[in-house]
């Protein structure tokens, strides 16, 4: 998608204050911007006050203290850490520039939250979006958690490339990594399949291969989503928890794959 200069993009993250009351309201915690200038795009983050009055810029990034119950009743409490301005080209950087991740044609092709509209047609309507091709035509993303959207193999790399493929792809950060998750790389090698690691150390827990086909736990992919440790999970910013759910996915995948060692390594 091509965005004409002054475009702002601008996404809070919020926390639920009762995961099984979402009328108890949420707790605000960061607003991020990505604003697109004569030369490019360039991102900041607004950390939000405790009285939820106001966000103010922070370029230093920082931290907030969070809780909530989740779907139990239980108080759960993490440190939710707000990246730097340095940090966001971590992820954002495409061949070295600031680019925007989520407004792709796969990511928005989806019904609106409160509507039964769908997000392009509604944004079509109303003459924000131009020269979008037959909606129909257009590739929409499985959800994870929904069987009934995609096989477990397609949830996974839908799953893969919306939370990984930013950094591990061609031009991406992690493009030394020689790992490509995203979406439309076909290449079992190439995507993690009886894939060494270029540089072996704590990020491999010992494992030889990034995907190990029918083991989960032999497997380096799993263990650096699993692990909250740093220097060894992954994603390495911006996380100090482990989505159980997703896990779960990633590991009945890698199950499902078949054990043939005459994989196309190419």
């Amino acid at each position: 998608m091509k965005f004409p200069v002054g475009t702002a993009i601008v996404k809070t993250f919020a926390m639920p204050h009762d995961q099984r009351s979402p009328e108890s309201g949420q707790q605000l915690l960061e607003t991020r911007i990505e604003e697109h200038r004569d030369n490019g795009w360039y991102g900041y983050s607004y950390i939000w006050n405790e009285e939820q009055s106001d966000a103010r810029l922070a370029l230093g990034g920082g931290r907030r203290e969070v809780k909530w119950l989740d779907d139990s009743g239980k108080t759960v409490s993490n440190q939710y850490q707000i990246p730097n301005a340095n940090q966001c080209i971590t992820c954002h950087g495409q061949e070295g520039k600031f680019q925007p991740l989520g407004p792709t044609a796969r990511n928005l092709n989806r019904l609106l939250l409160h509507s039964s509209e769908n997000q392009l047609a509604e944004w079509q309507a109303r003459g924000w979006l131009k020269e979008c091709p037959d909606i129909e035509s257009l590739p929409a993303l499985p959800v994870f958690d929904d069987p009934s959207t995609g096989s477990i193999e397609q949830r996974t790399r839908a799953w893969l490339d919306v939370n990984c493929a930013h950094c591990h792809n061609p031009v991406g950060s992690a493009r030394t990594s020689g790992l490509d998750l995203s979406l439309f790389q076909n290449t079992p090698a190439k995507y993690g399949v009886w894939k060494s690691p270029v540089a072996t150390g704590r990020g491999s827990g010992g494992r030889k291969f990034d995907i190990v086909p029918g083991k989960p736990d032999e497997s380096i992919l799993v263990y650096r989503i699993e692990s909250n440790e740093p220097g060894v999970r992954m994603p390495n910013l911006a996380r100090n928890l482990s989505h159980a759910e997703s896990i779960e996915l990633i590991r009945a995948w890698i199950e499902s794959i078949p054990d043939n060692s005459s994989v196309d390594q190419d």
